[in-house]
């Protein structure tokens, strides 16, 4: 099993953001996701690192720029089998700079997390993967779909900080 780290970056404004990985990637390309990524043994001392680096590879944030708050049980990926780690983050002010690594990222998505829990813009669906059964939700923003660990990161963030 793989592991991975991602940030949950709560904006000033109340926003969350999110990344739209690039259409280049040979996996989950394209998806709206959290900044973060692979746990690399040879560049990072545990999984928090991980998402440090991958976010400042990803989208230049620096970590002086937020602070880490708290941490989102662990979510496994259906179909990539990583084991992904989400530590939550407030940054802190909004005129940080982000420099894009296009190779890895089409763009940067902020949704109010007003919107995210209006009950209108979600939908619950029944799944069933490989003899497991458990609900999916689908989050939708404009022209935005998250879905997947994103939306169960989204849920157990929900769940927490109702």
């Amino acid at each position: 099993m793989k592991s991975a780290g991602v940030l949950l970056l709560i904006l000033p404004s109340d926003k969350i953001l999110f990344i739209k990985r690039s259409s280049n990637l040979p996996i989950h390309s394209g998806e709206v996701s959290f900044p973060g990524g692979k746990f690399e043994s040879t560049l990072d001392n545990d999984i928090l690192d991980t998402a440090k680096r991958e976010t400042f590879e990803e989208i230049g944030l620096q970590y002086q720029d937020y602070k880490i708050i708290d941490s989102l049980p662990p979510h496994k990926t259906v179909t990539t089998n990583f084991i992904v780690n989400t530590f939550i983050a407030r940054l802190i002010s909004e005129k940080c700079d982000f420099t894009i690594n296009h190779s890895e990222v089409d763009e940067l998505i902020t949704i109010p997390i007003s919107h995210l829990r209006d009950r209108k813009n979600f939908v619950k669906v029944p799944l069933k993967i490989g003899g497991d059964f458990y609900y999916n939700t689908f989050y939708y923003y404009s022209k935005y779909l998250i879905w997947g660990a994103t939306s169960r990161i989204l849920d157990d963030f929900f769940k927490k900080y109702d």
